[in-house]
């Protein structure tokens, strides 16, 4: 035996691995809640990208960043969004 390979007393048995989809930690697709309506969030939807936008960031007249997607946005992007 080489001394990178496993010992064969050491290495999992795939005949005794727990099934993935029986896992107790995955959960159940059924029960799995609904993505949230984006009409529905409280903040504005960002244009480019459709993520809400918690804040904007403006550093010159011409230079805005909606966060936390990091899109870069125009003045009257800016402006729609209030």
């Amino acid at each position: 035996m080489r001394r990178d390979e496993p010992d064969p007393v050491d290495a999992p048995d795939p005949e005794n691995a727990p099934d993935p989809v029986d896992a107790p930690d995955a959960p159940d697709p059924v029960d799995a809640p609904d993505a949230p309506d984006p009409a529905d969030a409280p903040f504005p939807l960002c244009p480019h990208c459709d993520r809400p936008v918690t804040r904007y960031t403006s550093t010159g007249p011409h230079t805005h960043v909606a966060s936390p997607c990091g899109c870069r946005l125009t003045l009257a992007e800016v402006q729609g969004m209030r």
